[in-house]
């Protein structure tokens, strides 16, 4: 009897330790979450539980945004960012207990072996954890591309429309969206809006009615995006002529109406034939290696007139570009001479069309991304920003990044 009552005694105590001790009662409802099958939705409900633990919230911890719900319709969604350089994964490696899973016993280089919470890494760094973390929050699959360019000719920038070519020969057997994003985009401080456009994104796309610049021309159309196979980001000072090659052989200009910052693509035979002839772009005078060949982005813009409407863009803050000009004047700035009035009223437009369709009462509820954010950030912002979610980011980097090699992508010149 002895016995069983000394027993009962110091169960009672450790239940006590695990209930007022925030950090094991996490960890004992991240195994039976994780074991309940809902592993998406895990971090979300475990950072809440963590900050109410803690009696409000942790300068350590981010609030998780709200988790989607199974009875809602979400696409299938891949996230997808394309750069040269491999993210600096070892410096915010260090320290952590990633259950025997070390990111640096993976084939990715680190750039600084010493530890440094300080330490500043670059703004493909923190993007790649950004947007790795959101994939998790939100039950999307996130890629990252590094590609190799040894010997190619081409620009940096040239590798997104070969790079994109290659992930969409198969993406349609597994999503219904590929959102591809820059490496100097930032999702921070957004993840809650992902959620509302995302259960609602067929909706948007299907049925509402959106007013869109129309291409080489300042004019701008009522329209629902069902016919497009690509959304482009709006391009900052949209309206203007992208100068092309100079050579008289192989003149080349557009109106730059589209950015390719970031774009929300389906994966289905006419994106696959944008890509296709995107990537042909390159080189218009592919006999005469004499020329130089055309950035991307003209090459993109000048697209819309094999694909009329299959390729779009809006004038909405969806997707923020910094641009030049700073944020103030995002408006003025990004629409400039798409159309030749009411400028601000196209904004105003389709702003209420995305609050309304995603249910929100602010324009700040429907940004889903800034687009030329270069600063870099320390591994302690890294880390904070995270949080319970940068194990399971850095222990699954040989399955989020994978290599694409260029030189053999590009037919020789």
């Amino acid at each position: 009897m002895g016995h069983c009552a000394l027993f009962i005694t110091c169960l009672l105590f450790q239940l006590l330790v695990v209930r007022t001790n925030p950090t094991i009662h996490a960890s004992i409802q991240q195994d039976e979450c994780l074991h309940s099958g809902r592993e998406g939705s895990c971090g979300n409900e475990l950072l809440q539980r963590s900050s109410s633990a803690l009696g409000g919230s942790h300068p350590h911890v981010l609030q998780a945004p709200a988790s989607i719900s199974r009875k809602q319709s979400i696409p299938r969604i891949l996230l997808l960012m394309i750069d040269t350089r491999t993210p600096e994964l070892k410096a915010l490696d260090e320290g952590l207990s990633l259950d025997g899973v070390k990111c640096f016993s993976c084939s990715f280089e680190p750039s600084d072996a010493n530890f440094n919470t300080t330490q500043q890494l670059g703004y493909h760094t923190r993007s790649y954890v950004e947007v790795a973390s959101l994939a998790h929050r939100i039950n999307a699959t996130f890629l990252y591309l590094k590609v190799h360019r040894r010997s190619s000719t081409l620009a940096p920038t040239w590798s997104k429309p070969f790079a994109l070519k290659h992930v969409m020969a198969d993406a349609g057997t597994k999503y219904d969206f590929v959102f591809y994003m820059d490496t100097d985009t930032t999702v921070a401080g957004y993840e809650r809006n992902w959620v509302g456009f995302l259960s609602q994104l067929n909706h948007i796309l299907e049925k509402e009615e959106f007013e869109l610049p129309v291409p080489d021309s300042r004019r701008i159309q009522k329209s629902t995006l069902a016919s497009a196979s690509i959304v482009a980001a709006l391009a900052a000072q949209c309206g203007t002529g992208v100068v092309g090659n100079p050579d008289p052989k192989c003149a080349m200009h557009a109106q730059n109406t589209y950015c390719t910052s970031s774009l929300l693509m389906r994966p289905n035979s006419v994106s696959k034939a944008i890509l296709a002839e995107w990537v042909r772009t390159w080189d218009p005078c592919i006999n005469d290696t004499s020329v130089t060949s055309i950035s991307d982005q003209l090459g993109f813009n000048m697209l819309h007139q094999k694909f009329p409407g299959q390729i779009a863009t809006m004038a909405a803050d969806y997707a923020l570009d910094l641009g030049d000009a700073g944020e103030t004047d995002w408006i003025s700035y990004s629409i400039h001479d798409c159309v030749s009035t009411r400028n601000r009223d196209v904004f105003a437009h389709n702003n209420k069309v995305l609050m309304n369709a995603i249910n929100v009462s602010s324009v700040s509820g429907i940004t889903l991304l800034r687009h030329r954010v270069k600063a870099k950030a320390t591994v302690e912002e890294i880390r904070a920003h995270a949080g319970t979610y940068l194990p399971r980011v850095l222990s699954n980097t040989s399955a989020l990044i994978k290599e694409f090699d260029l030189d053999s992508a590009v037919p020789p010149r």
